[in-house]
């Protein structure tokens, strides 16, 4: 799911394994069936799949986590969203899920609620899971890093601050999000994690830098870059263009060519 478009050769095994696990466990293989659709791109498809899923199963907990996975990694930013204030929003989840939607919102650009969540957690001693870039991360804010040395031209304050200070309301930023993973995931360079760091611009006002962290020969990902770029510019978004969020790809491995 994290790889961007399958094979041909990952195509036929996964719909091999899926005809074979239909006779053994028919919501199961739905679920196989839903997340091909949406690796491969066809989101409508996967939207109807997972929601009849849901519906027959009456939103049992491992297709719904499945199905907000799914459209976190694939960039289905206001989809999450829909799952998440439909089935999840004002329930007490078990706290590994609690972690781990708060990432999905925050890698996805729902910054408000997943620092929320990510406060709840603090609350109660459990890790918020804002140090993990392992798999799908929200970088916690600076102003959380006590005890860590930051940059030259980071700021302390969150980047919840940021968007309230620039009445930047939360989908603009999902939108934006949402056509950053879909390009980078079909030019082959699906986003691992995201790391966000608030800085301040030169006229003193702040703004969220946030890298989209790749797996990719070094100038590949720099190339992508600034196609990335070029093509969230197009849409001519305020909230990029004013500064307020700014969009960079970083490849997490790989050496440049000739090194």
């Amino acid at each position: 799911m994290t790889t961007g478009k399958p094979t041909d050769f990952e195509v036929r095994r996964l719909s091999g394994d899926l005809e074979k696990l239909a006779g053994v466990d028919a919501m199961g293989a739905l679920e196989i069936k839903a997340t091909l659709a949406a690796v491969r791109g066809d989101h409508e498809a996967s939207v109807q799949l997972f929601d009849g899923l849901l519906a027959a199963t009456g939103g049992e907990a491992r297709f719904l986590r499945r199905a907000t996975q799914v459209a976190a990694v694939t960039g289905q930013t206001l989809r999450l969203k829909a799952l998440y204030d439909h089935y999840l929003a004002g329930l007490e989840l078990p706290v590994d899920w609690k972690r781990e939607i708060g990432q999905l919102l925050g890698f996805n650009g729902w910054y408000r609620e997943s620092v929320r969540i990510q406060g709840e957690l603090r609350a109660i001693g459990e890790d918020p899971g804002t140090k993990d870039t392992n798999w799908l991360s929200f970088a916690e804010p600076i102003a959380e890093d006590e005890g860590e040395e930051l940059p030259g031209f980071a700021s302390r304050t969150s980047a919840t601050d940021v968007l309230d200070v620039n009445g930047v309301a939360d989908e603009e930023v999902a939108l934006l999000f949402s056509k950053s993973i879909t390009l980078l995931r079909a030019w082959a360079l699906p986003p691992a994690a995201a790391r966000t760091i608030n800085v301040v611009h030169e006229d003193s006002t702040s703004g969220i830098f946030v890298s989209f962290m790749v797996k990719g020969n070094v100038d590949d990902v720099a190339e992508a870059e600034w196609s990335l770029f070029g093509e969230l510019a197009a849409d001519a978004p305020p909230v990029l263009l004013n500064g307020v969020i700014s969009i960079g790809v970083l490849a997490c491995q790989g050496e440049a060519r000739g090194s």
